[in-house]
């Protein structure tokens, strides 16, 4: 997984001090944004954004972060302007550690790039013929995400409970976000 941030609101820290001010109709500080943010105040956050360019996560964990759709933009390799016939796929931990385990889902991911690619061979249009591919398959996006939408990724991605690939996903934007803007994050360990 490769996660770089692209794009950002210039000034996160002052933009969210200038809402702070609006809504207080006063100068607005740091120590008072970071207390409203812990209040529970976080529409405040919705006024800063962050780009990234994510490739090499399976459909599976796009899946899951597509519940995630209010202040979030995905813009997703399409799998009908691509050929697929030779796609990368995500192999879990708990699989690939195990020879029995990996053989089975080898041999699952293997078939289905064989039909992939003997339906489109016979003609079958590449969006028909992707009915076959697995949530493992790798895929690419440009993902845009609020500040707000972005602490709640984080709370509930990066939970121990989250499957492993989306808690990676959660604490690489974090890793590029926070340096930049850390009230988004203020109140976690």
């Amino acid at each position: 997984m490769e996660i770089k941030l692209i794009d950002r609101t210039g000034d996160p820290n002052g933009t969210l001090l200038i809402a702070l001010s609006v809504c207080r109709h006063k100068q607005g500080t740091m120590a008072v944004l970071k207390n409203s943010i812990k209040a529970g105040h976080t529409s405040l956050l919705e006024h800063v954004s962050f780009t990234f360019y994510v490739e090499g996560i399976s459909r599976r964990c796009l899946e899951q972060q597509g519940r995630h759709r209010i202040g979030v933009s995905p813009t997703v390799e399409s799998q009908r302007a691509v050929d697929m016939s030779d796609f990368l796929s995500h192999t879990p931990e708990d699989i690939a550690n195990d020879v029995c385990r990996f053989a089975v889902f080898h041999h699952a991911v293997e078939a289905a790039r064989r039909g992939y690619k003997q339906l489109v061979d016979m003609g079958i249009n590449r969006e028909d013929a992707a009915y076959l591919l697995p949530e493992a398959c790798y895929t690419t996006e440009v993902l845009t995400m609020n500040g707000r939408a972005i602490r709640h990724f984080y709370t509930l991605r990066a939970d121990g409970a989250a499957q492993a690939e989306i808690q990676e996903m959660a604490n690489r934007i974090r890793e590029l976000v926070e340096p930049i803007c850390p009230v988004i994050f203020h109140g976690f360990v």
